[in-house]
């Protein structure tokens, strides 16, 4: 039995020790960490009273998880960005003008008019779903006595009482025809402006102009041109109705090189914002 009984107790010794130990490596593990929470301006009490190992460790990072993460949704928009300047001819698309044009919130809404100045028919009603970019384009002229070969006119719509904040104008085209008339290249960065009440036209400069390749490879080259204008002041002016944009340089029949088939194109688009008190909030 004093031999059992020795047994016992030196197994109770070895028992304590290793629980010493596990405990001493719980406290060495667990010491980074309780101690990263502490404000900068608290110590601990007794350094010499941690183990060497939590002495000796580095801190960890403050834990992540007693703050719940903000859910991607509810985070604000990010403000936009500058867009680098791109060089010309890259075979892409591109923004052209401010990025955003306008930004607001008010009460007021956002409206347009628009057309083109290219039809796959002499007449509108003669354009099929079957019409692709191989079919001729024909150019369109509404007013005879628009200057140029293009002429194209939209109603806009503002509504009574409407303050008009943002109004501009943009237009697009394709000037190369592989086998009927071109437009003007060089020129393509002006159009002929008519607001509504006016019997003249304004000749009108982009202040944002741009160009690109727009197929990317073959010869010739084909281009795509587009432009915007600020008109916030002849919109403001004149108010809605039938606005006339012309002498746009698109081109006409087929647009075609040696690797693909652009067709003729050209339109345009006035962008308006207004403000209105009966109308709900809005960001604009």
């Amino acid at each position: 039995m004093a031999r059992r009984s020795g047994f016992m107790r030196s197994r109770g010794k070895r028992a304590a020790a290793a629980l010493a130990v596990v405990f001493a490596l719980s406290l060495a593990s667990a010491a980074p960490a309780m101690g990263a929470t502490l404000p900068p301006s608290t110590s601990p009490a007794s350094p010499s009273a941690a183990p060497a190992s939590a002495q000796e460790s580095p801190a960890a990072p403050a834990p992540t998880s007693t703050t719940p993460a903000t859910p991607a949704t509810s985070a604000p928009p990010a403000a936009p960005q500058p867009r680098a300047v791109e060089p010309r001819g890259l075979g892409t698309p591109r923004k052209i003008g401010p990025d955003p044009a306008f930004s607001t919130v008010a009460h007021g809404a956002i409206t347009m008019a628009s057309n083109s100045v290219v039809s796959c028919g002499t007449v509108p009603t003669s354009c099929g779903e079957t019409a692709n970019n191989s079919t001729y384009g024909y150019w369109v002229k509404s007013d005879p006595a628009a200057p140029g070969n293009t002429a194209s006119s939209a109603n806009l719509t503002v509504p009574p009482g409407a303050t008009v904040l943002s109004a501009r104008l943009y237009w697009q085209v394709n000037p190369i025809s592989s086998n009927a008339d071109s437009g003007d290249a060089s020129r393509a960065n002006q159009v002929a402006f008519k607001a509504p009440g006016s019997a003249t036209y304004q000749r009108l400069t982009a202040d944002t102009y741009d160009w690109f390749d727009a197929l990317g490879s073959g010869s010739p080259q084909i281009t795509a041109h587009a432009g915007v204008k600020d008109v916030t002041g002849l919109v403001k002016q004149a108010g809605g109705g039938s606005y006339t944009v012309a002498d746009l340089q698109a081109c006409r029949g087929n647009s075609a090189n040696s690797a693909s088939n652009l067709g003729c194109w050209g339109g345009w688009s006035l962008v308006v914002a207004y403000e209105l008190d009966t109308d709900p909030l809005r960001y604009l």
